[in-house]
């Protein structure tokens, strides 16, 4: 748990999956997965747009999911949507020493919460300071605790790819080259190929996937008598659960 504190106000923050409810985790999963797919601003429109630049030549269909996302986009920005800002809502414990529950986090529920921290001027930058911290260390106990959840290979291919990308780009600054140009291409291609757009609406979408995942997890969880309530287990104990049935499953093909 950790304490955000700003202009004479404080909020009391989950940050770790070790206390974090699993329901809590869900949420904030979720929301991240449709900010780092969509976005609500107009950093995420100019995301999308490139994608579809880069997608037009080489994966219609794939440009064509962007599209959709860029439009979703645009309604996040009208209906002033921010999946960002609920990503940072659900993780509150305490808002100036009053409990947030479960029953608050609907979807209006959200809405009144993130206006409330709008009218006591929290600044995005405190927000954004919290969910970077925050995903940093959540992603760091996975790996710690569950190494066979994460796929750690994976994403430090693709830091190493950016750092490259980074250090290219300030090349760029101090010589034109169009050498430096195409390994800069190169690299946004296969940054691309690993992190193709998602549909995330419909009964297909992940959104749905998602929150269906879930449910059948916590079915499973009750018939193995892992847990008889799931939803009231924080993430550490859900996942340590998962890996207690997985075990069990090895040894029975085993004999």
């Amino acid at each position: 748990m950790v304490k955000v504190k700003w202009k004479g106000h404080t909020l009391e923050m989950y940050d770790s999956i070790q206390e974090l409810p699993i329901t809590r985790y869900q949420m904030y999963n979720l929301n991240v997965l449709i900010d780092s797919g969509i976005g609500s601003d107009l950093a995420g429109t100019d995301t999308r747009c490139n994608n579809i630049r880069r997608l037009m030549t080489t994966d219609k269909e794939q440009a064509e999911q962007e599209i959709t996302n860029l439009q979703q986009n645009i309604r996040f920005i009208m209906s002033k949507t921010s999946p960002e800002l609920n990503s940072f809502a659900v993780m509150i414990k305490k808002i100036d020493g009053r409990e947030v529950n479960d029953s608050d986090l609907t979807d209006e529920g959200i809405k009144d919460i993130i206006e409330e921290l709008g009218q006591k001027r929290l600044l995005m930058s405190v927000v954004r300071d919290f969910l970077f911290a925050t995903k940093k260390k959540i992603d760091f106990e996975f790996e710690t605790f569950f190494p066979g959840v994460t796929d750690s290979a994976m994403v430090k291919e693709l830091y190493t790819k950016l750092k490259q990308r980074t250090m290219l780009v300030l090349k760029s600054i101090r010589e034109t080259s169009a050498d430096i140009e195409e390994q800069i291409r190169q690299i946004d291609e296969f940054i691309m190929s690993k992190m193709k757009p998602k549909n995330f609406h419909g009964s297909s979408g992940m959104e749905v996937t998602m929150v269906k995942g879930f449910e059948q997890t916590c079915v499973m969880l009750k018939q193995y008598n892992v847990a008889d309530n799931p939803k009231e287990m924080t993430t550490l104990s859900f996942y340590q659960a998962i890996e207690v049935i997985r075990e069990q499953l090895k040894a029975r093909k085993k004999k």
